[in-house]
């Protein structure tokens, strides 16, 4: 694996699961919902993409 790959496979399940995260931080503010909430969305976004890039290698 280069170095290229391992920024591939890890950096776009991290840059999205951040995305998600403030992505309901925003809207936690407007809707009522929980940082918890915005923090498991976030996981589960990162969660999503690393398997979709595990699965696509």
């Amino acid at each position: 694996m280069t170095t290229a790959d391992f920024i591939d496979l890890f950096a776009t399940p991290i840059a999205g699961g951040v995305g998600g995260f403030l992505g309901m931080l925003f809207v936690a503010k407007d809707k009522g919902f929980t940082p918890k909430m915005a923090v498991g969305v976030g996981f589960a976004v990162a969660v999503v993409l690393f398997a979709y890039k595990l699965a696509t290698r």
